[in-house]
């Protein structure tokens, strides 16, 4: 009967499936030569010479020599040969790693029968300590090539000891040129080894049996090394005994196996993982033993081994035999690329023993600069999903609720993608990506941080491999969250990016959604120089519009001549076009401008003209805006009723232009202003309840510091002084100012109620310095007040005269209520504000 041929299927490495003998392994390289063409012999050792060439690593073989490998009477290949040979019929290098692979291990194949087991019988302990007591188990360790499991399984075997010492049988299930080890060998070697007597005949079940009687009588610990799978490791598992196995896999369904067989121990897990750039660092300080090394080299050290214990202990030993290497000589030998790097031969091991879809899978991951979530990734590349589960259970991607791999692995396989992988096939990966990054942004109301990961990842990779229109796409898309709380960083970002691949019709609106973020990570000249750019590329529908944000983003810096100039040239600018809309608005700004500078009568008028203006455009958001701004003018000016009634006003009708939390700030000013604190805590207290977390992220700040302010003069210091803290922390690194004089000069106060008065003059003096930055005259006139109040408690009244002088002065100045009320306050006890 005549030997079947190698199936057309493809196996795990690229190879055919039913390679099993030489002659098979003969047919299946002869049916890829008729594939390719067939080129002849001669041709196919002409163009492994030029690959060889190229590559540096030697010379044509003769065409004789590359006809022997199709011959099916062979009984040893020559492995790199073999490998040659396909990449120069394919041209595909994983392919070839899997015809190597495929070679090794028919050779060695013929002498795989053999099971090696090592016995080490117990230390001998000096201080003559019994044996240990047996605690039968399964203990299964996996990880990554040369991370330390075989050390890690024979630590714990032989701290166990057992009177039969430690058993450590070879299963070869990873091995790179021999066969996996037959269960029923391995039985018998093992039973051998631990003295069993064999009933005949010697089958599985009576081998299990033997070696499970022979440890009951003589305990002792057994290490499978180097699992395979499941089906061959569970039938060899003796019940009764401490048994460590090491895997590269993570050898699923092990217990279910197990307990099927009847096995009734314990199985536990142990999954290593390489070590931290840190942790490596210092293992590598440790064992080199040199105390000058530098750290920068020791990091270098460190990332060159992934991590991985085997690699370590080839950058130490090399250490110790070149005692005349600096750790920088060291250092630049090892932190190499590709295929020079130590950790690259152990995970080429691992590499060619996947399938093609499962390495494909890999070098798509690879390409990620960080992590994403699983349902992105599956929407994005299904297929790449669909091989996770093997790869996790290899260790090549990481444990988790995110898709990450370890360094180690990313740069293998990321060397592994642009070897073998086209730009085309890369770049259709990268705009799959984005693409759903992008659908999954538009899909959510608020981005968080699993959307920010995503958009990162989704962003760099497009960018690296040239997905621009999907990039653009993707970063407008993120551009719709910039009022969301936080993940700034990530969306200017990918804004950049964008902007620096973006056809010339889109750049302009790229550049102003840049200086928002900018904006918002307090990047202020950024920010500026974004606007102005986007203001001379942009063709604007309202024009003046960008003007007037220009001046919002100097206003929100304290540079108030410079905001009051971007006002006026806004308005002019809209004017001039019929623009009424952004004309209102520019008025608007300019008015409550004037307000925080203290020209009272200059911003009523002001006010006044940009009413009439925003109800000639019905703009009703605007509207809202100047009648909220109005009523702190009102407060200001002491019309208290009319200024309370509008507030009221708002806060019931919750108009459009102004998020429903923030109308408690214009009446609980009133209510300050107006001596009933009482009542302005519940204000704030329900703008706190009405916030949706839909308003931009100064409004919260601002509830903070009034309400402050409201706690501290009904006596509620702590929660007062804590109200105060949190407002300051919300804005640090903002660039959004405004709040911090306020809170600044509530601490001040709290200090000085509490007797504290050097650090009540502290937090004073520095609400001032940032009052007088902002150009806010009405804080600066509060933090003049505070002082001359702190300055009489520590009795220096001449100090306070000129404090108490220079507020009254500056809100007499404004036209502000307050100048009158603090002059009358303090001139019974002194003249010094007469």
């Amino acid at each position: 009967m005549p030997r079947p041929g190698p199936t057309t299927g493809s196996g795990p490495s690229g190879v055919p499936d039913g390679v099993v003998s030489f002659e098979t392994f003969a047919a299946a390289l002869s049916a890829l030569r008729v594939a390719a063409g067939p080129p002849s012999y001669e041709e196919i050792a002409r163009r492994i010479g030029r690959a060889r060439a190229e590559a540096g690593r030697g010379s044509a073989p003769g065409k004789v020599t590359v006809y022997d490998c199709f011959r099916p009477e062979r009984q040893r290949l020559d492995i790199e040969l073999v490998h040659d040979i396909v990449l120069a019929l394919t041209g595909d290098a994983h392919r070839a790693d899997g015809w190597r692979h495929l070679a090794q291990t028919l050779n060695g194949a013929r002498a795989g029968g053999h099971v090696v087991v090592t016995t080490h019988p117990p230390a001998a302990e000096p201080d003559g300590r019994p044996m240990g007591t047996p605690s039968p188990h399964i203990t299964l360790i996996s990880g990554l090539p040369g991370v330390g499991k075989s050390t890690l399984a024979r630590e714990l075997a032989s701290a166990a000891r057992l009177p039969g010492g430690v058993h450590i049988v070879e299963l070869r299930g990873y091995h790179a040129v021999l066969a996996p080890a037959e269960p029923l060998e391995v039985l018998r070697a093992l039973a051998r080894a631990v003295g069993a007597r064999i009933a005949t005949p010697a089958t599985a079940q009576n081998l299990r049996a033997a070696v499970d009687a022979a440890l009951d009588a003589r305990p002792a610990a057994v290490i499978f090394e180097d699992a395979g799978s499941v089906a061959e490791l569970v039938p060899v598992l003796p019940d009764g005994a401490a048994c460590f196995v090491t895997s590269r896999s993570a050898l699923e369904g092990a217990e279910a196996l197990a307990a099927a067989r009847g096995i009734r121990i314990p199985v536990r897990r142990l999954a290593l993982a390489p070590l931290d750039v840190e942790a490596a660092a210092a293992e590598i300080a440790r064992a080199l033993d040199r105390p000058d090394a530098p750290a920068a080299a020791l990091d270098r050290l460190a990332r060159a081994s992934g991590g991985i214990r085997l690699a370590i202990d080839l950058i130490v030993r090399f250490a110790h035999e070149h005692p005349d290497w600096t750790p920088e000589d060291i250092a630049d030998r090892f932190d190499v690329t590709a295929a020079a790097s130590p950790i690259h031969p152990l995970l080429d091991t691992v590499y060619r023993g996947l399938s093609a879809d499962e390495a494909a899978a890999l070098r798509r991951l690879a390409l990620l600069s960080s992590p994403i979530d699983a349902g992105t990734l599956a929407q994005a590349s299904p297929e790449t999903t669909a091989a996770l589960a093997r790869l996790r259970s290899l260790h090549l991607v990481e444990p988790g609720d995110t898709v990450t791999l370890h360094d180690a692995v990313r740069s293998y396989a990321r060397a592994r993608a642009f070897e073998e992988d086209p730009l085309s096939r890369r770049r259709s990966f990268a705009a799959a990506l984005a693409d759903a990054a992008r659908l999954r942004l538009a899909e959510s109301e608020r981005m968080d941080r699993a959307h920010a990961l995503v958009l990162h990842a989704a962003g760099v990779l497009a960018h690296d491999q040239g997905a621009d229109e999907e990039l653009v796409a993707l970063a407008l898309a993120a551009s719709a969250h910039l009022e969301d709380d936080g993940h700034w960083s990530e969306i200017v970002s990918v804004l950049e990016r964008a902007d620096a691949v973006a056809p010339a019709d889109r750049r302009g609106e790229l550049a102003e959604l840049m200086a928002r973020s900018y904006e918002k990570l307090g990047r202020v000249d950024d920010s500026l120089a974004s606007l102005h750019r986007a203001q001379r590329l942009g063709d604007e529908s309202l024009p003046g519009r960008l003007w007037n944000v220009i001046g919002n983003l100097h206003r929100g810096l304290g540079h108030w001549d410079a905001a009051r100039d971007a006002y006026r040239r806004a308005a002019h600018v809209a004017r001039t076009a019929g623009n009424d809309i952004t004309e209102g608005r520019a008025l608007g700004n300019e008015a409550n401008l004037a307000r925080l500078c203290g020209a009272l009568a200059e911003s009523a008028r002001l006010f006044d003209r940009a009413l009439a203006v925003t109800d000639r455009a019905g703009d009703a958001g605007n509207r809202t805006i100047l009648r909220s701004n109005r009523v702190f003018l009102d407060a200001a000016l002491g019309r208290f009723d009319v200024a309370e009634a509008e507030a009221r006003s708002l806060l019931a009708e919750a108009p459009p232009g102004i998020p429903a939390a923030y109308h408690c700030v214009p009446l609980a000013t009133v209510l300050l202003a107006a001596g009933r604190p009482a009542e302005a805590v519940d204000a704030l207290d329900d703008g706190r309840r009405r916030s949706d977390g839909g308003e931009s992220f100064d409004v919260l700040p601002e509830i903070a510091a009034l309400r402050g302010q409201a706690l501290r003069a009904v006596g509620r210091l702590d929660e007062a002084e804590r109200t105060a803290l949190d407002a300051l922390a919300a804005v640090d690194g903002t660039g959004f100012e405004l709040p911090v004089a306020d809170a600044l000069g509530t601490l001040a106060l709290i200090a000085l109620d509490r007797g504290r008065v050097s650090e009540a003059a502290d937090a004073a003096g520095r609400a001032l310095t940032f009052a007088e930055r902002m150009g806010d005259v009405n804080e600066q006139a509060r933090s003049h007040e505070i002082l001359g109040r702190i300055a009489l408690a520590a009795g220096e009244p001449a100090d306070a005269e000129v404090r108490l002088r220079e507020a009254v002065r500056l809100l007499r100045k404004m036209g502000h209520e307050r100048g009158e009320r603090l002059a009358t306050e303090f001139a019974d006890a002194s003249d010094v504000v007469a």
